[in-house]
């Protein structure tokens, strides 16, 4: 099977009061035309699909505009829930796309109880564990909270790690295995200035160690990070696609992604390629 993982889409973000709607349009018809010049089977979009909880119209068509085209074209879609999504909004869109071949996975379920999505293919089979956005307040109760700062991000860490790996659970040998997450993992490397990514969600705080990831995965697709990079440190591969556009100017010069693979049950991912994407404005900052 085929696969192409995209996230931090971030639909509905503009530019200093700017819509950039065509823009996000563009590059969207761009991803659908490279999943069909490569055959992929499903795309996988790793969390931040919006830019908010509640985003404007012209971000909802923006997405929905996309989504039809990728159903007309027969490629399966799994959308996961970010930091930046609403759950409920997710969550009301997949009780209509299912039907169409758009998954959606808006919180954390167990493994037996749909937290494990089966895509088909022909005769592959493939099982997606998929994992979305997990708020501090999810795993970390307030008597926690109330300790030493070190102990509550190393408890947020261990507790992540265990989900991570208690999800791989619903894998199966002859089955192709991918796991979704919309995480940090410490050691990424992220903008840091002009606000690209939240620091509230991203540092060494709130975050899962390279080790702390299942090695039960054929390949661990990311999002959150905005920067394309490869987690070298994983235990199998992993990526972060990073974000459709340069969104501000934390990312300037950063060349935007997506990442096309192919996976047999049983044997490590092949043919793992970067492929650019050209649509976005560049920025550029003059001093």
């Amino acid at each position: 099977m085929r696969f192409l993982h995209t996230a931090d889409w971030h639909i509905g973000r503009t530019m200093r009061g700017r819509s950039r709607a065509s823009e996000f349009h563009d590059v969207l018809a761009e991803l659908v035309e490279i999943a069909r010049a490569e055959a992929v089977d499903a795309i996988l979009v790793a969390g931040d699909v919006w830019d908010s909880a509640a985003p404007p119209p012209e971000a909802d068509r923006v997405v929905y505009e996309a989504l039809r085209e990728c159903i007309s074209h027969g490629l399966q879609v799994v959308l996961l829930g970010g930091n930046h999504d609403s759950p409920r909004k997710l969550e009301a869109l997949g009780l209509l796309s299912e039907m169409l071949g758009v998954r959606t996975q808006y919180r954390v379920r167990r493994p037996d109880d749909d937290g494990v999505l089966t895509i088909e293919a022909g005769d592959e089979i493939a099982r997606i564990a998929a994992i979305p956005w997990m708020r501090e307040g999810e795993l970390v109760n307030a008597e926690q909270i109330m300790g030493l700062e070190e102990r509550t991000f190393s408890m947020y860490a261990d507790h992540a790690a265990r989900i991570y790996r208690a999800m791989c659970d619903g894998f199966r040998q002859n089955t192709v295995n991918v796991l979704m997450g919309h995480v940090f993992v410490n050691g990424a490397r992220y903008a840091r200035i002009d606000g690209s990514e939240r620091q509230l969600h991203i540092g060494q705080a709130y975050g899962i160690e390279p080790a702390g990831l299942p090695g039960t995965p054929q390949y661990i697709a990311l999002g959150h990070i905005h920067r394309p990079q490869t987690i070298h440190e994983a235990p199998v591969h992993t990526e972060y696609a990073g974000s459709l556009l340069q969104l501000d100017f934390g990312e300037a010069d950063e060349q935007k992604r997506v990442v096309v693979f192919e996976a047999v049950p049983g044997r490590p991912v092949r043919d793992v390629r970067s492929i650019p994407l050209t649509k976005g404005m560049p920025l550029k900052e003059l001093r």
